[in-house]
């Protein structure tokens, strides 16, 4: 939302893990998990009180709001931060229809361009103190500016006067106006229906400006939260723990008092501190893992499988050689057995064929994906200058689903020549290296901020995306035509049309091939039966706002 780059690896869906187990042609015993050892109690109304206890595979990178922008930070901030509008809870009938938060209404003028919001009365910091409309334009105008390096300050490049901040010519964005504590206005420089959605990330939450500026760079680890929970605590590398804040203006939520978190704990051993009691849901299950819970008669009704806005794949530089030409790119493409991808993880993954991933509107079926053809690489790579193939390093966040593919994708490449040093790097410094551009060649994902074809072809493909730091662009890809139809796609009111010009850059995309366009996923999360209304959100996938304890046990848990 990523603002949500995801490194990592899974797909399934019901039918393919009843096809997985089948191909494995028994279901004994030693096949499954234990049963779960606590059930619900059977309340049919939520219960309030109660801590949840969940894992996460890597670390919390920031809380800063201008900052974070990947899965492990957007579980936390989701947690802290409420922005003007949100989407309905993920139990809901229509899951991303849009809903108010902070704001009470909001009206759009009949030329499209300008967005009045009237804020809720009363509405507080977790300190107590008053949220106006001042602190919303205060927190977009510090992400626009140039110091701040937020990646996602180009996404509100439309609001008047935004450019001029970018440039640093500007401290205030000129269309953004706070008419007095409870009214705020921003006028667009062009109509962009997109607009709203971009509304609801937490780059637009508001900031407290004292707040900001007695706590300078600590911000990352202090904030001052305007959502249902509060931070407690935050031991980096450790863990961190969310408690109920005091002061929230929605007084039917949380219903839990608290979330813990234990970072940097792997797959394998998430799934052991789940099946002892320690932890409330675990996602993302290894692959073997999976099939033993699928297995598992008793554990079915606590599965969740959800097929995900995202897609992953294998980022080129194509600034530089030998990736600044196509049929290298398009080599790579035709080297890698996305099949033995899909097999890898027991039919967890849907091959792609761009970056759209098939739940999104605009979706083309019709763009086939690249086949499995080693002949046409190497004929490819002879055209290109490198009959005797290259080497190149790989790089990827280390996780032991990502050790196994980084593998496979060796395999495939040294068969059409293509020598690969395989680097694991940190979640972190991982992330940092590729805003920068500063790896050849390395794992890449990508999951929507918000559902939009634009979130995906103009975030990661338009040139202007491209940066020196926490770039959106982060392969370097610059193409006129590419910019042209993104730019009139952004500005076109007609529905149909819009999409239509995405279909067009999809395809052009396609053929250019600034990743290895390798999968899609399906997300297959588990819970302990005690964990109510903790199903996940298709943009804020792991989300706890509404979750609540119906624990036999304590109602104080």
């Amino acid at each position: 939302m990523n603002r949500s780059i995801f490194w990592l690896l899974l797909a399934a869906g019901c039918a393919s893990c009843q096809s997985s187990c089948r191909g494995r042609g028994e279901d004994s015993a030693g096949d499954r998990v234990p049963p779960p050892r606590i059930f619900g109690a059977g309340a049919t109304t939520p219960h309030r009180g109660g801590r949840v206890a969940i894992t996460l595979t890597d670390d919390v990178r920031t809380l800063d709001p201008a900052i974070a922008y990947d899965e492990f930070s957007l579980l936390a901030e989701h947690l802290l931060f409420d922005t003007l509008l949100d989407y309905a809870p993920a139990g809901s009938a229509r899951p991303l229809e849009l809903v108010p938060e902070l704001a009470e209404s909001y009206q759009l003028s009949a030329d499209g361009r300008i967005y009045s919001f009237i804020l809720r009365p009363g509405i507080q910091y977790s300190d107590g103190s008053p949220v106006v409309a001042a602190d919303f334009a205060y927190a977009i105008d510090r992400l626009l500016t140039p110091a701040t390096a937020s990646p996602g300050a180009l996404f509100f490049a439309v609001i008047e006067g935004a450019q001029a901040v970018l440039d640093g010519k500007s401290s205030h964005a000129s269309g953004i106006r706070a008419l007095d504590d409870r009214h705020l206005e921003f006028r667009l420089t062009a109509p962009d229906a997109s607009f709203p959605l971009l509304l609801i990330m937490p780059f637009a939450t508001p900031l407290k400006k004292s707040h900001v500026e007695s706590v300078g760079a600590h911000l990352r680890t202090t904030p001052l939260s305007t959502g249902p929970f509060v931070l407690t605590s935050f031991h980096e590398g450790q863990s961190i723990s969310f408690s109920k804040n005091p002061n929230y203006w929605n007084r039917e939520r949380p219903y839990l008092d608290g979330v813990d978190v234990q970072l940097l704990i792997p797959r394998d051993v998430s799934v052991l501190k789940f099946l002892s009691g320690e932890s409330d849901e675990v996602n993302q299950l290894p692959s073997d893992e999976y099939l033993r819970f699928a297995q598992t008669p008793a554990w079915q009704p606590y599965l969740s499988r959800v097929t995900l806005m995202r897609v992953f794949g294998e980022r080129m530089d194509v600034t530089k050689p030998p990736f600044n030409d196509r049929r290298v790119r398009q080599a790579m493409n035709y080297a890698l057995n996305k099949e033995d991808s899909v097999r890898l993880y027991n039919g967890r993954a849907l091959i792609a064929h761009g970056m759209l991933p098939p739940p999104m509107e605009g979706y083309d079926p019709s763009i086939p994906p690249y086949p499995h053809d080693p002949t046409r690489a190497r004929q490819l790579l002879a055209e290109a200058g490198y009959a005797n193939g290259f080497d190149v390093t790989y790089s990827y966040a280390k996780d032991e689903i990502a050790d196994k593919l980084s593998q496979s994708i060796q395999s495939d490449l040294a068969e059409v020549g293509v020598r690969v040093r395989l680097s694991p790097m940190t979640f972190p410094a991982y992330i940092t290296a590729v805003g920068r551009n500063e790896l050849p060649f390395s794992f890449t994902g990508w999951t929507m901020d918000y559902p939009d074809p634009s979130n995906f072809l103009e975030t990661k493909f338009h040139s202007k995306m491209i940066a020196a730091e926490n770039a959106n662009n982060d392969t370097g890809y610059s193409n006129p035509e590419v910019d042209r139809l993104l730019d009139e796609a952004h500005r076109e009111t007609d529905h149909q049309k819009r999409l239509a010009t995405y279909n067009r850059v999809e395809r052009i995309l396609h053929d250019d091939c600034p990743w290895i366009w390798h999968y899609h996923q399906i997300d297959v999360n588990v819970r302990q039966p005690y964990l109510m209304n903790a199903v996940p959100h298709p943009v804020w996938l792991r989300s706890f706002r509404d979750a609540w304890l119906d624990d036999p046990r304590s109602s104080s848990r």
